[in-house]
């Protein structure tokens, strides 16, 4: 399945990078010009290419030929495309949708659009993001009502769809963009390849009838001489033969797809479409030798070699040969190698979608903030009153709620060793809830808070009364305080159940240092001296800079909450393959007795004294998920000084 996703989505790289609705042609401009645009489409994968198209669109705007401005612009746009350079094609593309407007182009307006920044999310598997794009992109065709920007929506719809093997959604919206060409009689020079598309997901579905009118529509679209169409539609014949058991058809077709790659050197760049039906033909005919003879074939060549997808594809396809051949140990052999490779590619991906959606939330929120600032101060302060009580209300009603929970589980335990079994299990039922209640209402609190936070913030600034200053101030302290420990909360519950932190993003490691210090200096009190004593100018080294600065700032915090008096110091040194970080006050210092103590979760020292016991437990868990450790120095009695060390690891460019 995986290899047969990745040629869809090799196909319409190529597809759209090949057929460019780029006019170089202008006879009433110079040849020079034209000559000039054409190497630069020539040299469009090599570096120079930028620049080159800056030239080109200099030389068009010195010649006043606006369409090969737009060209200049669009081809600018591709090199950053084939570069895989997301920040300067999202950029580009708004340049290029600019002058598309002025210049009134909506063919490459669209285009640009869809085959550039949309199928670049979809290549990198960002689909949510992707999906969030084609929707902006529809409403504005639909408002325009510009049929072809509508059927070039459905086509990346359908591509999405198809992508995530959701056959039946993607024949439903490649029949869409299908018959807006065909019914409004619009050009399109890939209907083919869209048939041919169409085709291969009806195969995937069972529909055969579909499919075969599908490849029979796309034979009358093909363009004399265009071997690619030929290939396309050869390519979803092979697919229904394979699924009919037509296989002396299916091989004569095959042999047709190699004719074609051996005569057309620019077929080269589709020869995998040639190695998944030539595989699909050995596996469907049973030839097994053949088939894993072929599959350690392709695992030495692009795009399998270099695909994490479709290397780890080819585990499951040996496993499956194994097991009709009955060789049940290689099978299983292939089959734990291949759980293990989606175990981690599924990791990534829920990763991923967390990106994706945390960037779209922040772009909806960012729309949202130019209004909210216009509140008036005292619906602000009821706005917070509010929310304070509900939180009360919440914490009495969870507080309440477990104290139900476990005087009903203690009476239970009395009654025998039957039901004291019976009540662990719902205790531990109880604690799965618990995280997850935790979890969700974290995330619905922390919104709330922020808002707090920030108007109380507001408040303070804009009100010149000292009484209410001071009000907002304590509403500002406060509500921080809570939003830190909600942070804790969610960081302890994401990391109880992550795995190691990743510890490899090149930064100063300066950096981390001095944002601790800003972070903490404004909780040291008067009189207490914060410095920080680096050992080197500036060392790039492979680190967290977020975890590591989390780490610190939690330290000199807490340094700086029981420090009233002398001096606080941050230091590092790197040795024996280690970064040692020291934060070292002039303190209370910590009981001999209690430095191993005060790692434990909810651990104080002094009941009295402000905080949850979260901050250091959390530290060490940070720390030993990025592989090192945090302790208390014994050996230092002027105060109390905590020893961070993690692994040093200098960055190198490859």
């Amino acid at each position: 399945m995986h290899k047969f996703i990745l040629s869809i989505i090799l196909t319409f790289i190529f597809v759209f990078g090949i057929h460019l609705p780029i006019s170089a042609n202008d006879d009433n401009k110079p040849n020079s010009l034209n000559d000039y645009f054409h190497q630069c489409l020539k040299k469009l994968h090599l570096p120079e290419a930028e620049q080159m198209c800056d030239t080109l669109l200099w030389m068009a705007q010195k010649a006043g030929n606006s369409k090969m401005e737009l060209n200049a612009a669009r081809l600018k746009l591709d090199f950053y495309y084939f570069s895989s350079d997301e920040e300067h094609i999202t950029d580009q593309l708004e340049l290029v949708k600019k002058m598309c407007k002025v210049y009134g182009d909506p063919e490459s307006y669209y285009f640009s659009w869809g085959n550039r920044l949309i199928t670049f999310y979809i290549i990198h598997n960002q689909m949510n993001i992707a999906l969030y794009e084609v929707n902006k992109m529809m409403k504005e065709a639909q408002q325009e009502d510009y049929k072809p920007g509508i059927a070039e929506c459905f086509r990346s719809f359908a591509i999405i769809y198809q992508t995530q093997s959701a056959y039946q959604l993607a024949v439903e919206y490649f029949q869409k963009e299908i018959d807006i060409y065909e019914k409004e009689n619009i050009v399109n020079h890939n209907l083919p390849v869209e048939y041919s598309s169409l085709a291969q997901c009806a195969i995937k579905l069972g529909w055969t009838d579909i499919a075969q009118k599908a490849i029979e529509k796309g034979e009358k679209h093909i363009e004399k001489g265009n071997s690619y169409q030929v290939f396309t539609i050869l390519k979803a014949k092979l697919y229904l033969y394979l699924h009919q058991n037509a296989f002396n058809q299916a091989w004569d077709v095959l042999k047709k797809m190699a004719k074609i790659c051996n005569e057309d050197k620019e077929m080269q760049k589709f020869i995998d479409g040639l190695y998944d039906g030539q595989f699909l033909y050995y596996q469907a005919t049973k030839q097994y030798d053949k088939a894993l003879a072929f599959i350690d074939t392709l695992t030495t060549i692009e795009p399998y070699c270099s695909s994490a997808y479709s290397n780890n594809s080819l585990h499951m396809e040996k496993g499956n040969i194994f097991w009709e051949t009955k060789q049940y140990f290689d099978a299983a052999k292939a089959y734990r190698e291949y759980i293990e490779g989606i175990d981690t590619l599924t990791t990534q991906s829920l990763q991923s979608a967390i990106s994706e959606f945390n960037a779209i939330l922040n772009v909806e929120l960012l729309q949202k903030e130019k209004g909210e600032l216009l509140l008036d101060v005292q619906k602000k302060q009821l706005y917070v009153t509010y929310v304070i009580i509900g939180f009360m209300f919440v914490l009495l009603l969870v507080g309440w709620y477990f104290y139900i929970r476990i005087y009903r589980l203690n009476g239970k335990l009395k009654t025998s060793e039957v039901e004291l079994r019976n009540a662990k299990t719902k205790a531990e039922q109880s604690s799965i809830m618990k995280s997850e209640f935790i979890n969700n209402m974290s995330h619905e609190i922390r919104t709330p808070l922020n808002s707090i936070v920030g108007f109380s913030q507001v408040l303070s600034e804009s009100n010149d009364k000292p009484e209410m200053k001071e009000y907002a101030d304590i509403i500002t302290k406060n509500s921080s305080d809570l939003l830190r420990l909600i942070h804790d909360v969610l960081d302890l519950s994401s990391f109880d159940q992550s795995e190691d932190i990743p510890y490899n993003i090149p930064d100063d490691i300066n950096n981390s240092c001095n944002e601790s210090i800003a972070l903490a200096s404004e909780f040291v009190k008067n009189g207490v001296e914060l410095q920080f004593a680096p050992s080197c100018l500036n060392l790039i080294i492979n680190t967290n800079p977020n975890m590591v600065t989390k780490i610190l700032t939690q330290l000199l915090h807490n340094a700086a909450k029981f420090t009233n008096q002398g001096k606080i110091t941050l230091d590092y040194v790197v040795a024996d393959k280690q970064i040692i970080y020291s934060v070292t006050d002039t303190g209370i210092g910590i009981p001999e007795d209690k430095q191993e103590y005060i790692f434990e979760r909810f651990a104080k020292i002094n009941n009295f004294s402000q905080g949850t016991g979260l901050g250091l437990s959390l530290c060490k868990l940070i720390a030993e998920k990025l592989g090192g450790n945090l302790a208390v120095d014994k050996n230092y009695t002027g105060g109390c000084r905590f020893i961070l060390a993690l692994p040093y690891s200098p960055f190198t460019l490859a």
